[in-house]
């Protein structure tokens, strides 16, 4: 029979994670912020009101819909709605549930070996999602280039 083994943390009770916990603290006075009466003025000149969400909802549906006729419109007005295609959503869709299962996958493979290593599903997410970042970093520099111009 082999011999039984025991880890530190087990025997000790202490834990030999070196990664911090992260913590949540609420302050024991709230401040409360006390705002001028607001104007109609102003609620006319700032707040958003439903027919100005309409008119931004349908100015999208018209920047995607000419994104998908590539001989119509500018590419620079669809810029940040790329995945509100169905091409756009498909990828992006797939990219993250590629992403979830693996950490799933290996959170299940580490509870059933008994193991707890935290910073190894960190570093297969940032493998997994190493593409969509680079790709975003370099949209972030075209995007920074285009408004130096």
């Amino acid at each position: 029979m082999p011999p039984l083994s025991i880890s530190h943390e087990e025997f000790t009770g202490e834990s030999t994670c070196t990664v911090p916990r992260k913590t949540t603290r609420f302050q024991d006075q709230v401040l409360i912020q006390v705002f001028p009466i607001v104007t109609e003025d102003e609620k006319e000149n700032y707040w958003i009101r439903p027919h100005d969400f309409l008119r931004i909802r349908q100015d999208c549906i018209n920047v995607v819909q000419k994104s998908m006729h590539p001989l119509r419109g500018d590419k620079s007005e669809f810029r940040g709605l790329e995945h509100k295609t169905p091409m756009g959503a498909y990828h992006r869709n797939s990219n993250r549930a590629r992403a979830r299962q693996a950490v799933l996958d290996e959170q299940k493979y580490q509870s059933e070996q008994g193991v707890k290593d935290q910073e190894y599903i960190a570093a297969l997410y940032k493998t997994i999602t190493h593409r969509s970042r680079v790709e975003a970093s370099v949209m972030g520099i075209r995007d920074e280039m285009a408004v130096r111009r």
